[in-house]
């Protein structure tokens, strides 16, 4: 039962990352919205959640979600990014 878990948090480590490499976002900026947000993550917690090591929560996408105009939905992997934003 913990491995559709473990797979579910690596999909929403792997949608963060291609959204903000779509995006030409660097992954410091993803890290100091998660560090300034109301989770008040360390630098290291951050960069884990990120290299998919630790599960975001729900708030954390959110955070981030508000922070770069991306929905949550994309952001978490449960719906595909929008082409249209590539390289804007």
């Amino acid at each position: 039962m913990h491995t559709p878990r473990l797979h579910d948090f690596r999909v929403a480590a792997g949608a963060v990352r291609a959204e903000l490499a779509r995006r030409s976002i660097p992954r410091r900026e993803a890290v100091s919205v998660l560090q300034g947000g109301a989770s008040g993550l360390g630098r290291t917690a951050a960069y884990e959640r990120i290299a998919g090591l630790v599960p975001f929560s729900w708030a954390e996408l959110v955070l981030l979600s508000a922070a770069f105009g991306i929905p949550v939905e994309v952001l978490s992997g449960s719906r595909a990014p929008d082409p249209s934003v590539v390289g804007t």
